[in-house]
């Protein structure tokens, strides 16, 4: 059975770029495939939006990694926010919204608790490998999550609520 750490390592490749990169796309590409283009370029454009805006953080913060503890994983560039907990946030909540549209109660409440859960346990992970303080993480969540929430409500103000629509 691997070391615990491998378990952390595992978990945290959910918030990678590639990971949720492929997500994305295949996510898209199922909206495309049910007719549903408009849902489909909204989740590719706040996704990327949201990973600019994580970019541009991380490059105007500066804040270097912490060094208090050996990092169980090898990391080089910037500290905050953590790029892996914003991203899962931006990622995660926004295609876990447009998949519990339309959707019975209990399903949405599925949906809605899967994009939290992986969401935590991202940045969760990234502080216990010792590459970010907590205080990176909780800023990549709430950054993320108020990326997500601002790209909805403008979605919604500029198209009205139909144009998201996941069901007919």
């Amino acid at each position: 059975m691997p070391a615990f750490p491998d378990w952390v390592s595992a978990i945290t490749s959910l918030g990678g770029v590639t990971v949720l990169s492929l997500l994305t796309v295949l996510v898209a590409i199922y909206f495309v495939v049910a007719r549903k283009r408009t849902v489909a370029l909204y989740a590719v454009l706040s996704i990327s939006g949201g990973w600019l805006i994580s970019t541009l953080l991380k490059t105007a913060v500066a804040r270097p990694r912490p060094n208090m503890v050996p990092h169980l994983v090898e990391i080089s560039d910037l500290s905050f926010p953590s790029e892996h907990a914003m991203l899962s946030a931006v990622t995660y909540l926004t295609l876990g919204v447009l998949l519990a549209k339309g959707r019975i109660h209990s399903e949405r409440i599925y949906l809605m608790g899967c994009s939290v859960f992986l969401t935590v346990i991202v940045g969760a992970s990234r502080a216990h490998l010792g590459v970010h303080y907590l205080s990176d993480v909780i800023g990549g969540w709430c950054a993320g999550t108020i990326w997500a929430v601002l790209c909805w409500i403008v979605a919604n103000r500029i198209f009205g609520s139909g144009v998201l629509r996941t069901h007919h």
